[in-house]
């Protein structure tokens, strides 16, 4: 008998089937390799694209506040020297001082300690020796010519003031307002004072205890004016200290003192 022999067709079709499920086999897995790279790569630009945006945002927003604090603190003291020029003559000046002392705070390095301290909400100059005076330095301060004001109230005792032109040999000037109605200008070298203006009084001074007196002076070279309460209560020259720092007193003639201080500014010229 013979053997049966396989019809061609079926063979060729057979051949084109497995073929086709080769290649189908094949390109499912590139097509499915190709999404998952594409999904992968999608995935992560996206990723990336949002982390980008969170820090963009994220540094747009401190770049933003920094610029608010920067524009607002510019703004703030802007206001400030806008709304603090000098009132003395020659009017004119540059802000180089502006402190409530209310405390510490501002950054003029205000003595503490013997006699000197903010309490209260305000700074406070005590002497309890009698026929002694402390006085109290803005540490970061030295000018030359200059406007320089404070408000000053004896809460107790004699005298209050300010001394100007400062230095660490204790040499300066020393203005002082009494509260019997006086006032002097002295000049010490090392710790020795001499009258520069004798004691006299003045109607602008407001007498007694817890009154409050608004003084000043203004200095250019040896020249120098004093106000008080915005009153020209007299001039000199002297030539003696040309520089230093601004502070404030108290002077315990009789009787143990204590006065406070707020409002102290101070303008270069």
């Amino acid at each position: 008998q013979q053997p049966k022999r396989r019809s061609t067709g079926l063979v060729v079709l057979i051949v084109v089937i497995v073929l086709l499920l080769i290649v189908g086999s094949v390109g499912f897995l590139v097509i499915r390799n190709n999404q998952i790279a594409t999904n992968n790569t999608n995935a992560t630009a996206t990723a990336n694209t949002n982390t980008s945006n969170a820090h963009a945002t994220a540094t747009g927003q401190v770049v933003a506040t920094q610029t608010g604090v920067a524009s607002t603190h510019a703004t703030a003291t802007a206001t400030i020297v806008s709304g603090n020029p000098n009132p003395y003559p020659p009017n004119t000046g540059t802000l180089a001082l502006y402190d409530t002392l209310k405390d510490n705070t501002g950054g003029y390095k205000w003595d503490e300690g013997n006699g000197c301290a903010f309490t209260g909400g305000s700074y406070h100059v005590t002497e309890a020796t009698t026929g002694k005076f402390t006085y109290c330095v803005a540490g970061s301060s030295n000018y030359s010519n200059f406007a320089y004001r404070v408000e000053m109230t004896i809460v107790k005792g004699d005298c209050g003031g300010m001394v100007f032109r400062a230095d660490a040999n204790n040499n300066f000037y020393d203005y002082e307002i009494c509260q019997d109605g006086t006032f002097y200008l002295a000049s010490y070298t090392a710790g020795s004072g001499k009258y520069l203006i004798q004691p006299k009084s003045d109607a602008s001074i407001l007498k007694g205890m817890n009154q409050d007196n608004l003084i000043a002076v203004v200095a250019q070279g040896g020249s120098m004016t004093f106000y008080i309460n915005n009153h020209n209560v007299g001039s000199t020259n002297d030539s003696s200290f040309t520089s230093g720092q601004v502070g404030v007193l108290a002077d315990a003639v009789n009787t143990s003192t204590d006065v406070s201080y707020a409002f102290a500014k101070a303008w270069t010229l």
